[in-house]
C-alpha cells in the first residue's frame, strides 16, 4: 500500500520539504479562515471545542476546511467520556470494545492536529500567515 501524499504545509512544518524531492506544489490549495463550531455538538463536545480549537487556529494548524474533522474529534471526546462515566452495573460485555473504538478514534483525530506529545514532536509551527493565494489572480 503506497504512503499518502502529505500536504506541503505539513512537510514544511515537519522540516521535510525539499523542492528537488517534492516537485512543484505551487498549485496546492492553501486553506484559510476560522472553523465555526457546529450547533449540533453536545455540551461536552462544545466545551472541548472552545478549550482547544482556538489554540489550533492561533498556531495555524486548523482552518475553516477542518470543521468536520474538528467536530468529529469533539464527538469522540464526548463519546469516550460517556463510556467512562458508566458505573460498573451499566457496563455490558461489549463496553470495553466500544470504549476502545471511541478512544482509538479520539486518539486518531488528536494526532491529526498534533494534540498528543508524540504528534507534537512531528510538527513545527511559525507565525500564522493570512495570505490569500487567490488574491494575486483577482487583482
Amino acid at each position: 500500500m503506497p504512503t499518502r501524499r502529505k500536504p506541503t504545509a505539513v512537510l514544511k512544518l515537519q522540516g521535510d520539504y525539499y523542492p528537488s524531492r517534492h516537485g512543484d506544489r505551487s498549485r496546492e490549495p492553501q486553506p484559510t479562515g476560522e472553523p465555526q463550531m457546529p450547533a449540533w455538538l453536545s455540551d461536552r463536545a462544545q466545551e472541548f471545542w472552545r478549550r482547544h480549537v482556538p489554540h489550533l487556529v492561533r498556531i495555524g494548524v486548523a482552518t475553516s476546511v477542518d470543521e468536520e474533522a474538528l467536530a468529529r474529534m469533539c464527538v469522540w471526546h464526548d463519546e469516550s467520556h460517556k463510556l467512562l462515566e458508566l458505573d460498573e452495573n451499566q457496563r455490558d460485555d461489549k463496553w470495553i470494545y466500544r470504549f476502545q473504538a471511541a478512544d482509538k478514534n479520539l486518539r486518531d483525530y488528536l494526532g491529526k492536529f498534533g494534540m498528543t506529545p508524540v504528534d507534537r514532536t512531528k510538527i513545527e509551527v511559525g507565525p500564522r500567515q493570512d495570505h490569500d493565494p487567490a488574491a494575486e489572480f483577482i487583482a
